[in-house]
């Protein structure tokens, strides 16, 4: 009687690899080697040093991940650290580089979100305040309300969480709740 092999994927490091149906349907889990197995054990000391630089590729200007790519384009890598199993690439990297990114978040200058080099042309640590590609940062520098009205002078109400809101757009808002309220009321 012969085997039938499926291809299934590495859980730590997306390696395809064959499998026979059932080991598949006997385990939940499936690894590529011993270094992948004992990498998702938890308090695993597999050498997340050798483990994390074998998925980098060095070219002349980026150090491209060649691990697994999430949907955001970042590379990620599957080792138990801080009671996580899943962490962005170029947070590790400064890890083992010794950067601290406490309160900070990483800005891609090179535009390459699989580079996980840390130079002032690739990955700079900012204050999420001034992180391009945040969210917050982009509303901050947002000099209208999305109904067209000036972030300024008078028409700028700041809050407590340190939001802005459009007086204009809260009048509007207040008197549309302000005649719903009486619609219900009759």
């Amino acid at each position: 009687m012969h085997n039938t092999f499926l291809n299934t994927n590495c859980t730590v490091c997306h390696k395809p690899i064959h499998a026979t149906p059932s080991h598949l349907k006997r385990n939940k889990n499936h690894f590529c080697s011993m270094e992948c197995y004992r990498a998702w054990q938890p308090g695993s000391k597999v050498d997340l040093v050798a483990v994390f630089w074998s998925r980098v590729k060095k070219t002349r200007t980026c150090w491209l991940w060649t691990g697994t790519i999430g949907p955001n384009r970042y590379g990620y890598l599957s080792v138990r650290l801080d009671g996580q199993r899943t962490h962005v690439a170029h947070r590790i990297c400064a890890r083992l580089l010794g950067i601290s990114l406490y309160g900070k978040e990483c800005h891609h200058v090179c535009l390459v979100k699989r580079c996980i080099r840390f130079h002032a042309k690739h990955i700079i640590v900012v204050p999420r305040q001034s992180n391009p590609d945040s969210v917050g940062y982009l509303n901050r520098i947002k000099e209208v309300c999305p109904r067209g009205h000036s972030y300024s002078g008078e028409n700028l109400k700041l809050r407590a969480t340190g939001g802005r809101r459009c007086r204009k757009c809260m009048k509007i808002h207040d008197r549309r709740a302000k005649a719903k309220r009486k619609r219900l009321q009759r």
